[in-house]
């Protein structure tokens, strides 16, 4: 199974506050995020810091929430990564940050359906214009 994971874990040092907690459009980013992922069929959790889990408990299901383990000697979005792949060890993750807003559906939808045509790869990469 496919699982889609929002990374909402940061830090904030250089936005100075949440990310996944800022509204666009009367919608919390991390719930936008969310939203694209839900409408090409995936069920979505949220991956935060311990930091946050109770502020974003205030607006997702804790069952939804995957805190970052304490276990691992990482830091950044890899910790985040990792973390979700320790809770669900048996699931493909689908990985999206919370800050990108601009990021088309279909796009998503695209990424999806070619990794599901074909398991010859471990990972898939957006890349447009030679840019990640």
């Amino acid at each position: 199974m496919m699982i889609g994971v929002i990374l909402c874990g940061g830090q904030s040092l250089r936005m100075g506050t949440d990310k996944g907690l800022l509204n666009h459009q009367d919608k919390l980013w991390a719930k936008l995020a969310a939203d694209k992922l839900t409408s090409i069929g995936l069920q979505v959790k949220f991956s935060v810091n311990p930091t946050q889990e109770e502020k974003y408990n205030n607006y997702f299901d804790k069952a939804h929430l995957i805190t970052d383990a304490q276990s691992l000697d990482i830091k950044g979005p890899l910790l985040g990564v990792l973390s979700a792949h320790l809770a669900n060890p048996n699931d493909d993750l689908f990985l999206l940050a919370c800050d990108m807003l601009l990021m088309e559906t279909d796009v998503l939808k695209k990424l999806k359906q070619t990794f599901a045509a074909s398991k010859a790869f471990d990972a898939y990469i957006f890349i447009k214009n030679e840019q990640q």
